[in-house]
C-alpha cells in the first residue's frame, strides 16, 4: 500500500506553510500599510482592496480561483492542492497580521524588509512545490512550453498590469 504522507510530503507542506505565513507577514506588516504593492494577482488584490468593500484575504482567493482551474488542467491535482493550501494559509494569515500594529512607517525600511520577507516566503512556497499567485501558474505552464523562465513570465505580467 502506498503511504499518503511521506517524509517529502511533510517537508513540502512545512515549506508551504512557513512560506505563506512569511509572505502574509510581509504584505500586511510592511507593504500594504505603506502602499507598496506586490505584483501579480496579489498586487491587483491589494489595489482593489482600496476600491471595493472586501478584505484582502477574500480578494486573493477569489482572483486566484480561475487560475486554479487552469492549473488543474495543465499541472495536475497535486499542484492545485498545494496551491490552494498555500493560498488559504496566506489569506488567513493576512487577516491575522492585519490586526497587528504595522512594523514600520518608513518607506525605505518597508520596501527592503517587505521585499526580503516576501521573497523568502515565495521562495519557500515554490520550494514546497506550490505557488501563491495565479501569474506564477501561468509562468510555470509557459516555462514548460517555451524557453522562458517562470520569473520572466511573471515580470512580463507585472509590467503589463502596472
Amino acid at each position: 500500500m502506498k503511504r499518503l504522507f511521506t517524509k517529502n510530503t511533510l517537508l513540502s507542506f512545512i515549506y508551504l506553510t512557513a512560506g505563506a505565513v512569511l509572505a502574509a507577514f510581509s504584505v500586511e506588516e510592511f507593504l500594504a500599510p505603506n502602499r507598496i504593492y506586490d505584483g501579480g494577482i496579489v498586487g491587483v488584490s491589494m489595489i482593489l482592496e482600496y476600491f471595493l468593500p472586501m478584505k484582502l484575504s477574500v480578494l486573493i482567493v477569489i482572483l486566484n480561483t480561475p487560475f486554479a482551474v487552469l492549473a488543474f488542467k495543465r499541472l495536475g491535482k497535486i499542484f492545485v492542492v498545494k496551491f490552494f493550501y498555500a493560498t488559504i494559509i496566506f489569506s488567513v494569515m493576512t487577516d491575522v497580521f492585519s490586526t497587528m500594529a504595522n512594523a514600520t512607517q518608513e518607506t525605505i525600511l518597508a520596501t527592503v524588509f517587505g521585499g526580503l520577507f516576501l521573497g523568502i516566503g515565495v521562495g519557500l512556497v515554490l520550494r514546497g512545490g506550490g505557488c501563491l499567485d495565479g501569474t506564477e501558474i501561468v509562468g510555470v505552464i509557459l516555462s514548460r512550453s517555451f524557453s522562458v523562465s517562470t520569473a520572466q513570465v511573471v515580470l512580463i505580467f507585472n509590467v503589463i498590469i502596472y
